[in-house]
């Protein structure tokens, strides 16, 4: 039962994470301070739901690339 909590807390923490590096990234981009938001690229890297929340970085993670 405690394993199960804690994988629900850890899939919880992670949308958050991936929900606040997305609306943050979304600002950056609107707002053009990109400079501001180049540790969410680090973020990511070790991110660990990947394959989960992924692809809510996208948009930020591609502008940076190209930044």
């Amino acid at each position: 039962n405690k394993l199960s909590q804690i994988s629900v807390k850890n899939q919880h923490t992670n949308y958050l994470i991936a929900t606040c590096a997305s609306a943050l990234g979304a600002l950056a981009i609107k707002f053009n301070m990109l400079e501001k938001v180049k540790f969410i690229s680090e973020m990511y890297e070790n991110y660990e739901a990947k394959s989960s929340y992924g692809y809510m970085f996208n948009a930020i993670l591609e502008k940076l690339k190209a930044h």
